[in-house]
Order: C-alpha cells, then sequence, then structure tokens
C-alpha cells in the first residue's frame, strides 16, 4: 500500500509541475506531463494515465470557455435554432452529452455579457434618432392601395 501511495504522490507531483511550468513558459500540460510520467513508467502506462486529466480539464475549458457561449448564442440568435436542436448539434459536435438545460444557462451567460453593450446601444440611439418621412410610414397612408394589390395576384396567377 505504501508503494501505490508513492506512486499516486509522484503522479500528483507531476502534475503539478507540468502546470506550472504550462502557467510560466505556455507549454502544454500533456507534453510537460508525458515527458516526466516516462521517468516514472513506461511509455504506454504514461499516455494512460494522461488521458483522464487532459479530457476532464478539455471539457472543463469548452463548458467555461467563452466560445462555446459564443456559438451558443450565435446558433440560437442569428440561425433561430431551438434549444432542443442546439443541444443535439452540440451533442454531435462534442460527442457528449448535452442537454437544453444546459444551453440555456450558455444562453443566459451570452446574455449577461451583451446586456452592458446593449444598454449604452439603447442609451445612445434616440439622441440619433431622425423622424420617418410620411412616405416611408407604411400602407397606413393609402389603404386602397394593398386592398387592390392583394385583389390582383390571386387573379393574375388564374390567367396564366
Amino acid at each position: 500500500m505504501p508503494d501505490a501511495l508513492g506512486a499516486t504522490a509522484a503522479i500528483a507531483f507531476v502534475f503539478v509541475l507540468a502546470g506550472f511550468v504550462k502557467g510560466a513558459i505556455g507549454m502544454g500540460l500533456p507534453t510537460v506531463a508525458m515527458g516526466f510520467l516516462t521517468l516514472l513508467m513506461p511509455p504506454s502506462e504514461a499516455a494512460t494515465v494522461l488521458i483522464l486529466p487532459s479530457f476532464v480539464t478539455n471539457v472543463w475549458q469548452l463548458a467555461a470557455g467563452p466560445r462555446l457561449v459564443a456559438l451558443t448564442a450565435l446558433l440560437m440568435g442569428c440561425f433561430r435554432q431551438s434549444k432542443r436542436r442546439v443541444a443535439l448539434f452540440l451533442e454531435q459536435v462534442l460527442n457528449q452529452p448535452c442537454s437544453p438545460g444546459w444551453v440555456v444557462k450558455l444562453q443566459n451567460q451570452a446574455t449577461a455579457a451583451l446586456t452592458p453593450a446593449y444598454e449604452e446601444l439603447a442609451r445612445q440611439l434616440p439622441a440619433r434618432r431622425r423622424p420617418i418621412p410620411p412616405e416611408m410610414r407604411g400602407p397606413s397612408r393609402q389603404p386602397w392601395r394593398s386592398s387592390s394589390v392583394s385583389s390582383v395576384y390571386p387573379l393574375r396567377s388564374l390567367l396564366k
């Protein structure tokens, strides 16, 4: 048992050291950890030990990172996709289970990030607003035009 505890402590120390090197000079944690772990064990075992922490940190960065929030906001805002469809899309792309509730959480993060810019824009727009000219105000000025056009098109399609 003490040998297993020592190996676990050594592996933990290697990951702490690799994290320090990553933060200090920017080298990838798997690269540094693989180099140090091969000093303790064969490369095949070192790669096996390295898979789980790398996977967990990548999923964590994906879930907490701004790019996924931006992608979700783009899919729901610009492309008008539903929460269920965005969840299915992310599930297929990430190959990880994704629920509509998680999509709502990402949508709320995007809304919170965009709200200050939207409010600033809304404060500045009324100062720049110009009156709409009467000829651009819509069909309420000439109601006869919309009724005559809407009755001509069905007749036109029957005559063809």
